[in-house]
Formats: structure tokens, C-alpha cells, sequence
């Protein structure tokens, strides 16, 4: 989870007897916009194929994760059982070579085995608050610790063990100690250790795991009613098949259920007893339906999971070749429209393609320390970055009544958004405060209108200070406004001489530089003289 504070220049634009249609966006994340990548490691570039075990090369990378001590990235490169780490994203240029290989002695190895130094099909990969890298090694049936993820060098040894009593065992097992072919990592805010184990249907929390010796016993077990052989029934209490998992800021649990197409969520999930019903379910719309499909709303075969700082889930829909990505999930449930999509042109196409906005068999996905999404793209072989617009617009428009229109960014669509002055003086002036109600500092330029048939707009700040002529001429910068900042303006329409009664329309609107997005508010200006 990354916090995405990027600064957006605004445009103020003041429009006069023109209507234009506007969608209603909100303030945050801009996803989906651009869908292009900008980065891709494991292929020297966009459209070329092949595999091997080159430094340069992945086959079927599944998950991702970046260090935020350092930003380094590592990927769980499955079928050539190793896990590869780069050097910092913000370094790195396509087809970049990884800087060091856990799971094998060297480069060019892809030999499977079990001991301290060696893996067999790596799936998931986390970094918890130690900056240890934990790694799901799903066909030895086990997670591994690795320490000083940073640091360390090629061929370096695990010293801790999940699922097997020591590092050179491999056997599966559904006991409190054991797991089968485990498919999924994540830490919680307070270090606890979620893994999603994958034929076991279920999922084992360890709290505390940095407290653990080898061969532990999990602490929490969800997905299933108990311990022992797994049940594949679909309900409120029964998971199957686990493909990726994530956990938010406050502790609430998402786990994609691959086999039934849906994603399950247990709020406060650290806190819960073995065997305890799911609390809501995405992407289906009751606790025993199970069908997949190609929609807004639906999944085929999700897989991995990831989760921002703003509450954002991230899902890689694998066996529709594309990342659905879904705002405010903590909010969600039933079937509910994913707001962007990645992988595809549309949310109705699912087309497995080569390119720089096409993916194959999507398996890992997380973010780096600049907020880009990273997708493992497995069956293209290669991991794709995609820059994510983080700021919308976070202005309110204050008119004269002091009550703000619109909530964070305007939308001219509503009727609480639009406002209506009425004058019998040719001088009409109406105050308009323009605050930044976001967590950044958002400067704006503002841009003026002439062209009222009845009308003549201008702009005046609020010490009286005339900037009329610097609006109609172009662009005007004002200052930046600091978080919690207003400027205040006063706005006056002057009929023209011959005017015995008039009416105009304005439209304030607020336009991101960075995502092109734009809101409205709507001011209705009618003079009508004295008598």
C-alpha cells in the first residue's frame, strides 16, 4: 500500500451561454488513465517473445512486491523456480537486468529443489516492516523468510520456515502446521502474516510471525469450518481455492476465490475465531453463486490481490487477461461495476494480446513507491508497469451562502450545484472562494471569458486588486493553495448600457492537467433593472 500525493496544476475556466456534458468524478486516484505501459522487465521491449533463465528474462511471473525502504522490486519467476530482484523501479529501463537470483546458485539455473538456498514454483512474494522477504515456494508447500531483502546476495539462504518443521522437508499436509501448494502473501499493518493456502482451500494468519520458529503453527484459520481435509462447498463460510490475497489499513481481509469466480472479505480478520463467516462477498451477488463472466461486475479465475493506501482494491482477472480495478472496497459488496480496467479496450472485451496495453494470463500485481501498477504479466512472460494518475482536482466553490457546492471536485449535474443570482443593479457583484479541501498543495491558473451576448465577465480578487485584463488576455497564475487554503474572488457580470432586462449563464469548471478530467458548477445571473 503507497500513498499517492502527487501535485496537479488546475484550470479555472469561466464559460458563458454554453452547455457541455460532464461526467461526475471524485476527488483521488485517477485509474485507467493512461492504460498504457511505461515499463516492462523480463522482454527488451513491447512486443517481443520467448523465455529463458537469463538475468534479462521471466516465465510466468506471478507475484510482485517493492521494498519501500528502497524501492527495489522482486517477482516470484515461477517456472523457473527463483525469485528475482531489481534494482530501485525509478531506476530501472525496459528490459533491465535483475540484479540477484534467491531459489538458484546463479543465472541461467532453473533447477527446482528443496534445501535453505532453493525453490520449486515460487507463486507470491511479501516484504514485511523488517524488510524481510517472505516467499510462498508453493511446490515445496511452504513459505520462506529471507532476511535483509536488500542487501543479500545471489543464492543467499532462508532462515525460517512455514508449513514444513524444517528446510529440507516437502510434504503437504492440513494441520495447523502444514500447507498445501500455498498461492498468496500479505503482511497487515501490524506485522501479522496472511497466507493463502491455496489447495487447502483456506487461509492461515500468523500474528507475530518474526516471534516464530520453524514449523509453527498457524494462529487463525479462515476459508475453511476446521482443520482437516478441505470442504468445496460455495457459502458465506467455505473458500475456494485462494489465488491471491490482500489486506487494507484497517485490518479488513480480501481473498479471491479462484474456482468460484469471487472475492471474499473479513473485516477485523486478525481479530477473528477459526472457521468465522465471511463478512461480504464481491462479484457475485449472494454467498453461493459461483458463475464467471466478462462484465463490469464479474471475474474469471481472479488471481493475486493488492490494496492502496486509499482503499483501492486491485484485482488481476486472469482468465479474462485483464486487471479490474475497484475504488473504496472497504465499501463494497455484491456485484458491484469495477471503475477501471486494464489489459483490454473495454470491460466487455477480453482478448489475450502482446503490446503495451495488452496482457495474457495476468498473475501478480502491487505498486511501487511512485504508486505505478506492476502486473506480472504471465502469459506474455514479462512484468508491465503502468503509471497511474493520482490527483484529481481537490477544490470547493464557495458562493455567497458560504456552503460549499460540490463535495472535493464539482459536478454541474446536480442541483445542489448550481446557483442563481438576481440583481437590479448594473453592478453586480458576487463573492466565489476557491478552497483546497485535499492532502496536497494545488496550484491553478484561471482563464476568462469575454464573449456574453448581454454580459461582460471579469475577476477581481478579493483585496480589490483588478486582474481583469490578465484573464481575458490568456492565463492568469494565482499562488498555490496550501492544504486547507481559500482565495476568495468577487465576480461581476455588467449588462451592457442598452439592457432593460438580462440573463446569463456561467460555468466555473475545475480541469486536471494531469488526467484532463473536468467538473462544472452551474451560476445563473438575471438582471432585471429597477422600476
Amino acid at each position: 500500500m503507497k500513498k499517492m500525493c502527487l501535485q496537479s496544476a488546475l484550470i479555472l475556466f469561466a464559460f458563458t451561454g454554453l452547455i457541455l456534458p460532464t461526467p461526475s468524478v471524485h476527488a483521488g486516484t485517477v485509474w485507467g488513465f493512461p492504460g498504457f505501459a511505461d515499463l516492462v522487465l523480463g522482454r527488451p521491449d513491447f512486443v517481443s517473445t520467448g523465455s529463458s533463465s537469463a538475468a534479462t528474462h521471466v516465465a510466468d511471473p506471478q507475484g510482485v512486491c517493492v521494498d519501500p525502504a528502497t524501492g527495489k522490486v522482486f517477482v516470484a519467476d515461477h517456472f523457473n523456480h527463483r525469485v528475482l530482484r531489481y534494482a530501485s523501479a525509478d531506476s530501472l529501463a525496459n528490459g533491465a537486468a535483475a540484479e540477484l537470483v534467491l531459489g538458484q546458485s546463479a543465472f541461467l539455473m532453473n533447477t527446482p529443489g528443496v534445501s535453505a538456498t532453493a525453490m520449486r514454483e515460487p507463486f507470491d512474494v511479501a516484504i514485511d516492516s523488517g524488510g524481510n522477504l517472505w516467499v510462498a515456494d508453493t511446490g515445496n508447500h511452504r513459505i520462506l523468510r529471507f532476511p535483509n531483502a536488500a542487501t543479500i546476495t545471489t543464492g543467499a539462504a532462508a532462515n525460517l520456515v512455514l508449513g514444513q518443521p524444517d528446510l529440507s522437508t516437502s510434504v503437504s499436509g492440513t494441520d495447523p502446521d502444514q500447507l498445501n501448494r500455498p498461492s498468496a502473501l500479505d503482511f497487515d499493518a501490524a506485522g501479522n502474516l496472511y497466507i493463502g493456502d491455496g489447495d487447502n482451500a483456506r487461509v492461515l494468519i500468523h500474528l507475530n510471525p518474526a516471534a516464530k520458529s520453524d514449523g509453527a503453527d498457524a494462529d487463525i484459520l479462515l476459508g475453511q469450518a476446521a482443520y482437516g481435509p478441505p470442504s468445496f462447498m460455495t457459502s458465506q463460510q467455505i473458500l475456494h481455492y485462494p489465488g491471491g490475497l490482500a489486506v487494507d489499513s484497517e485490518g479488513t481481509l480480501f481473498v479471491s476465490s479462484y474456482a468460484t469466480h469471487r472475492i471474499l472479505v473479513w473485516e477485523n480478520a486478525a481479530s477473528l475465531s477459526d472457521g468465522a463467516l465471511a463478512d461480504r462477498v464481491i462479484g457475485q451477488a449472494n454467498f453461493t453463486a459461483m458463475a464467471s463472466g466478462l462484465s463490469q461486475t464479474e471475474f474469471a479465475f481472479p488471481q493475486h490481490l493488492a490494496i492502496d493506501d486509499e482503499g483501492t482494491l486491485i484485482v488481476a482477472d486472469q482468465g479474462n487477461h485483464r486487471v479490474l480495478v475497484f475504488e473504496n472496497a472497504t465499501d463494497l459488496s455484491g456485484e458491484v461495476p469495477a471503475d477501471a480496467v486494464y489489459g483490454q479496450r473495454d470491460f466487455d472485451s477480453n482478448d489475450a494480446d502482446l503490446g503495451d496495453a495488452e496482457l495474457n494470463l495476468p498473475g501478480g500485481v502491487g505498486l511501487d513507491n511512485a504508486g505505478r501498477l506492476i502486473v506480472g504479466d504471465g502469459g506474455n512472460g514479462r512484468v508491465l508497469f503502468f503509471p497511474v494518475r493520482r490527483t484529481r482536482p481537490d477544490l470547493s466553490i464557495i458562493p455567497d451562502s458560504g456552503d460549499r457546492i460540490g463535495e472535493n471536485i464539482l459536478d454541474a449535474t446536480g442541483a445542489s450545484q448550481k446557483m442563481t443570482v438576481k440583481t437590479t443593479s448594473r453592478k453586480m457583484f458576487y463573492h466565489l472562494g476557491i478552497a483546497n479541501d485535499g492532502n496536497g498543495v494545488e496550484p491553478f491558473v484561471l482563464k476568462g471569458s469575454p464573449s456574453a451576448p448581454k454580459f461582460k465577465l471579469g475577476y477581481y480578487t478579493g483585496a480589490g486588486a483588478n486582474i481583469t485584463a490578465a484573464v481575458l488576455s490568456g492565463l492568469y497564475t494565482t499562488e498555490e493553495l496550501t492544504v486547507g487554503a481559500e482565495e476568495d474572488y468577487e465576480i461581476r457580470l455588467k449588462p451592457k448600457k442598452k439592457s432593460k432586462k438580462a440573463k446569463a449563464t456561467v460555468f466555473f469548471s475545475a480541469e486536471s492537467l494531469s488526467d484532463g478530467e473536468t467538473d462544472r458548477i452551474l451560476a445563473t445571473t438575471k438582471y432585471k433593472p429597477k422600476r
